[in-house]
């Protein structure tokens, strides 16, 4: 059986086709129904006795019903999806040319186009599954930020748009419009933020919302500080700004006023565009219009500029045929639009890098801004009215980055792991970022920029778990701290690689959670060991095998030491072969790292030794110098004498005719040195004497002695009584 409720509205045609004389009985039937129902709701209560009495006593009829059924089905839905994603009206399912070609297109010359009603009922019935599914999927997401925008339509009506961005679990951007509504009052600060509100109540959003994000108009900048949440005014706007101000100071008035008024000149006549398209063939370009560029859309600005120039020769040629008086762009103006051109295409490339909704582009600005100043900064050779258009640029760019929420984009830029390594700050500015992110991962109200004006209750601060009994830990030191720091020293991720996958790779090694678990359960195994009682050790190690443990987790925990001991005395078989096979792992860690050492210490002095030329070169020398040097055989290192400890100045004195020798007497400190200097010179000597003794012994026996040597066992790992091998981190 099928879903009735998508087929019905068709139903009637259908059974009149393939039922004969069924569906026309059914026409009173209809008209007995209650009167208050609408028409489609009484052919759905008919219909569905009808079509389980096919299913009963008809099964062929039926199932050819059904088949015809959902192909009608199909078509309505993608008519629905047209009318909606297309904008297209309602009434177009009242034009009969559509509905001829759409019989044409399914070879059905009976089909016809669904009613106006039923279209509208189920565009409703459609927005309804939608919103339940965009609902589920925010009431997953921890939290959301929204963009809003008004705008003004060709009827002179007021909207505003609302879309909502977040990132769910799997670490996907979502990003969908909450609704477009008309406003009818003032758009004053007051009535601004209450609209924004009203979305997000209607959405049941309201204690989600993070961020706003709107234009950097006055009364939307005024909103942002009325709400009680994170407004972040639009950087493409403040580009926007920055270029419109450089472009009056840079002196480009006068050619790009002959740019325009030469567009206009085709723009407004056919027959002129017809004649600037022969031209571009004739001189093998590519037919394409000029743009006239709007005052309030730099970028059309620059559209202008680059047609402009492309056709310089083909505009030439026309105007000088039709005989025209329009002034044209002087070779030196062309030389000023060329360089224009320069600076605004980086701007054009950061405005579209910052309008995506399809990546994450919060954490982009601040490197896009540095990038700009670092494009905008004055060259020695840079002409008159280029050095103006930089400074006036920089001076704007720079007044209105002060007020767009600085300290909010560089915790995002923190957290991208493409550009955490903040060179687009100052070097002062970059610790006190890390300091506010500690904060904010703690749960801690940020109080670096009090941006809110209503008092919200701050969030409660995480309690600090700390290790039980530890005096290699400070006792400030929490999970979160040790979490930041292991970002902090994590390599910079690759700039075509996409954060969010990173994080998605990565945030099992920055969990919370999990480490504040590992926390307890080291707690509860030192607690054992210390009580002696190891009743519950088995779950605990149990639980600990679950973790994927590190080597930085060892050395931050005690852990190793409380399972050695639970090996040791722990009467419960099944735990002490757990306890022995997590030892036995981390012993692999250790024995990893300390490999990856040496192979990087052999490594560091081959390299060194390759890319010293000077020392190579130099032995060299002393080879080619000395050859007799090269058979001379080495002395032993026993024998090489001690370098002798520095003496003191000897001073002479003169008495007469006699000159005397004054040795100054040693200091305490010097007579120490020297003595400890002698001392280890003789215990090198005796192990080098030891050493060459029991060479020469074991040459002796080797032949008689048969039996095996035994077999000297490593040092425990994890012992208690003493601090253990891995070196803990000190605070």
């Amino acid at each position: 059986m099928f879903n009735l409720d998508k087929y019905t509205p068709n139903l009637l045609s259908v059974f009149a086709k393939k039922g004969g004389a069924i569906g026309a009985k059914l026409k009173p039937v209809l008209n007995k129904q209650i009167q208050n129902q609408t028409i489609e709701m009484r052919r759905d209560n008919v219909i569905r006795g009808l079509m389980l009495y096919l299913g009963e006593n008809e099964e062929e009829l039926f199932l050819d019903c059904q088949a015809h059924l959902e192909d009608v089905g199909r078509h309505k839905m993608k008519i629905l999806v047209w009318i909606a994603t297309s904008c297209r009206p309602i009434s177009v399912v009242e034009d009969d040319g559509l509905e001829l070609v759409l019989q044409t297109a399914t070879g059905d010359s009976s089909y016809k186009l669904p009613a106006r009603r039923t279209i509208m009922r189920r565009i409703h019935d459609q927005h309804a599954t939608e919103k339940a599914a965009k609902d589920k999927k925010m009431l997953e997401a921890s939290c959301v930020a929204l963009t809003g925008d008004h705008w003004t339509s060709v009827n002179n009506d007021n909207y505003l748009g609302v879309t909502v961005h977040f990132i769910d679990a799997s670490w996907e951007l979502h990003s969908f419009a909450l609704g477009v509504m008309k406003t009818e009052e003032r758009h004053f600060a007051e009535a601004c933020a209450r609209q924004f509100l009203y979305v997000a109540n209607q959405w049941k959003i309201a204690d989600k919302i993070s961020t706003i994000g709107t234009d950097s108009a006055p009364n939307m900048v005024a909103a942002g500080r009325i709400l009680p949440i994170e407004h972040l005014p639009c950087v493409a706007h403040v580009v926007q700004r920055a270029i419109v101000m450089s472009l009056r100071e840079g002196g480009f008035d006068g050619a790009l006023a002959k740019c325009r008024k030469m567009v206009g000149h085709f723009k407004h006549s056919p027959a002129n565009s017809d004649e600037l398209n022969v031209q571009q063939a004739s001189l093998g370009q590519v037919q394409e219009p000029l743009v006239q560029d709007v005052s309030t859309r730099w970028n059309s600005t620059l559209e202008m500029l680059k047609r402009v120039r492309r056709n310089r020769d083909a505009l030439h040629t026309v105007l000088s045929q039709q005989k025209q008086n329009l002034a044209l762009p002087t070779n030196a103006e062309y030389e000023k639009l060329a360089k224009l051109e320069e600076l605004l295409e980086p701007c054009r490339y950061i405005t579209e890098l910052l309008g995506g909704n399809k990546y994450v582009s919060c954490s982009v600005v601040l490197p896009a801004l540095c990038h700009l100043q670092h494009v905008m900064k004055i060259s020695d050779d840079d002409p008159a009215y280029i050095a103006r258009f930089k400074a006036a640029f920089t001076k704007d760019l720079n007044q209105r980055r002060e007020k767009i929420n600085l300290e909010w984009l560089k915790v995002a830029t923190t957290l991208d792991p493409r550009f955490k390594d903040l060179k687009c700050l100052p070097r002062a500015e970059r610790e006190p970022v890390w300091a506010k992110l500690s904060e904010l991962v703690k749960g801690e109200e940020p109080t670096l920029q009090p941006l809110r004006e209503e008092n919200s209750e701050p969030p409660k601060k995480k309690t600090a778990l700390l290790l039980m009994d530890s005096d290699l830990d400070s006792d400030s030191e929490t999970p979160e701290d040790n979490a930041v720091e292991r970002y902090k020293v994590e390599p910079s991720a690759s700039l075509d690689q996409c954060p969010l996958k990173w994080w998605s790779e990565h945030i099992a090694v920055y969990d919370m959670t999990r480490e504040e678990d590992l926390i307890r359960i080291g707690k509860n195994l030192d607690k054992m060991v210390s009580r002696n009682t190891m009743d519950g050790a088995l779950d605990l190690l149990k639980e600990l095998k679950n973790f994927n443990m590190t080597l930085k987790l060892l050395q931050e925990t005690r852990i190793g030491m409380s399972v050695n001991s639970i090996r040791k005395h722990c009467t419960d078989e099944e735990a002490i072969a757990l306890a022995k096979t997590l030892i036995k792992d981390w012993k692999r860690l250790l024995e990893a790292e300390n490999n990856g050492r040496s192979q990087e210490g052999i490594n560091g002095l081959v390299q060194e030794r390759e890319e010293s030329p000077s020392r190579s070169h130099s032995r060299k020398l002393d080879f080619n110098d000395d050859s007799d040097k090269e058979h001379k055989p080495r002395k032993e290192k026993h024998e090489l004498k001690p370098k002798a400890a520095p003496q003191p100045p000897i001073k002479l004195e003169k008495h007469g005719d006699r000159v005397e020798k004054h040795q100054p007497k040693l200091s305490e400190r010097q007579h120490k040195e020297e003595t400890l200097e002698d001392q280890r010179n003789e215990q090198r000597a005796t192990k080098t004497d030891e050493r060459k003794h029991y060479d020469v012994s074991r040459r002796h026996s080797s032949a008689d002695n048969t039996r095996k040597r035994p077999v000297e066992l490593p040092r425990p790992l994890f012992e208690r009584s003493e601090r253990p091998i891995i070196p803990a981190n000190d605070c």
